[in-house]
């Protein structure tokens, strides 16, 4: 929605109302020299379905065109900030480690992932980090719990936003390891575990659900766990090297892992139609009937059977994810291939200086009273020229033209990127529209 509805009452009224109808203006702004834009498309997402808030692996280093961890203004990349191809919607993201030595695991919802998708990255504002980055933003479409596994001491954070930590258990944890997505866990094969409790959601019911996690065995002898909630409920294991999962019984998977290398393994219920399906590095690898839903009591164990029994894994783990919801099999490809292969999956343009027309979102306006308002924006991109920034108001919405305005006010002089505001007198008793524009050499955009 590229307008904004102001209903002019009461103070108490107009708060609510504008707080509801916050959706949102386009405006654009000059970026200061200083501000680093890259281009990222997906050009490796090779299947038919668009998948949806897509969590992919973004990896920055200086083996990235123009890249430099000195562009950025703020320690560990507070400044960091994705939006979308029209550079109209903030995306959400994680930064999973910052390491400005060598790579940089960043992951980012992608609204929708298609092949040739494209997300823009911008740094350099010097912007202090934004909530959304630490709160679970980044996991929210049906993701129950989400552990890295990268910690070096304390737990092992849940990054989904439900706040259920995994306790390491046995004297050698945590053990951070090389991973194949920043750090992992190394196990010793009996002790060593993560407990992740079984706060909410993690006891609700999972009737559809989703696990997968990457795992580097050094024997394949066995059992192995790999997520569970054994003793009531379900459990997933390796068995001599195979997935194996326990609803209603025992289901196993078709291949054996191999040692010594990264693997990833991942398995989807689908409760509507009574199946399990396992998947191996992103290709099927199995489906068989179960006429039963995974239970819901026990604790979470990572590494290991649990309290059924059994030993632990004896490896490497890495991403430990559980979803409330069925995976199919194009997002367990893509699941896998964001990491395994990052370069081809996406391809990373030339970091550089802003080019282009302008664009901007809107944020919900302030200060609002009886007889005026604070009308707020985001100015996400100025394609590097002096850009001019106007909001237009009026009783009807007049659309992205001049004219049919009931009035204009000019932000004075070239506006840099980051927020706008103006604060506008308006008449009382009217429902009133407005809208952002902003101009640079290469165009005007609403």
């Amino acid at each position: 929605m590229r307008q904004m509805r102001l209903d002019v009452h009461s103070a108490a009224q107009r708060a609510a109302r504008l707080a509801l109808m916050a959706a949102f203006a386009v405006a654009y702004p000059v970026i200061a020299p200083a501000v680093t834009e890259m281009p990222i498309t997906f050009d490796g997402y090779a299947k038919t379905s668009t998948l949806t808030n897509f969590p992919a692996l973004v990896l920055l280093s200086t083996n990235r065109a123009g890249f430099s961890y000195s562009q950025f203004l703020t320690p560990d990349g507070g400044d960091l900030r994705f939006y979308d191809a029209t550079w109209t919607a903030e995306l959400n993201y994680e930064i999973e480690s910052w390491n400005t030595s060598g790579a940089s695991a960043v992951w980012v919802q992608v609204p929708q992932l298609a092949t040739g998708a494209l997300i823009n990255a911008r740094w350099g504002t010097g912007e202090a980090a934004p909530g959304y980055s630490t709160n679970g933003s980044t996991w929210t479409n049906g993701f129950n719990g989400v552990w890295h596994l990268g910690e070096g001491a304390g737990k092992a954070r849940d990054s989904s936003g439900f706040g259920n930590p995994g306790t390491f258990t046995g004297g050698n944890l945590p053990q951070p390891v090389p991973g194949a997505a920043g750090d992992g866990q190394r196990m010793n094969g009996s002790s060593d575990y993560l407990d992740g409790g079984n706060g909410a959601p993690l006891s609700a019911d999972l009737d559809d659900s989703a696990l997968s996690i990457w795992v580097n065995p050094e024997s394949v002898a066995g059992e192995d766990g790999l997520l569970s909630k054994w003793g009531n409920s379900w459990c997933w294991t390796l068995n001599d090297g195979r997935q194996r999962i326990y609803y209603n019984a025992w289901r196993d998977a078709t291949s054996t892992l191999a040692t010594g290398t990264w693997s990833h393994v991942a398995v989807s219920y689908d409760g509507a139609g009574d199946r399990v399906y396992f998947y191996l590095n992103g290709e099927p690898d199995g489906n068989i009937a179960d006429s039963a839903g995974p239970g819901t009591g026990a604790s979470l164990y990572i590494g290991h059977r649990g309290a059924g029994g059994g030993p632990a894994l004896h490896g490497r783990v890495d991403e430990a994810r559980l979803s409330r919801v069925f995976r199919s099999g194009d997002w367990m490809w893509a699941e896998y291939r964001t990491v395994a292969s990052n370069d081809t999956f996406c391809v990373y343009g030339a970091a550089g200086a802003p080019s282009g027309p302008p664009a901007v979102i809107v944020r919900p306006p302030t200060n609002v009273t009886a007889t005026g308002a604070a009308l707020n924006g985001y100015l996400t991109h100025t394609g590097g020229s002096a850009t001019a920034v106007s909001v237009y108001l009026g009783e009807t919405d007049a659309g992205a033209t001049n004219d049919g305005w009931n009035g204009t006010n000019d932000l004075a002089g070239a506006v840099d990127i980051g927020p706008v505001s103006i604060q506008v007198a308006l008449p009382e008793g009217k429902e009133l529209f407005y809208r952002y524009a902003a101009s640079n050499d290469d165009g005007t955009n609403w």
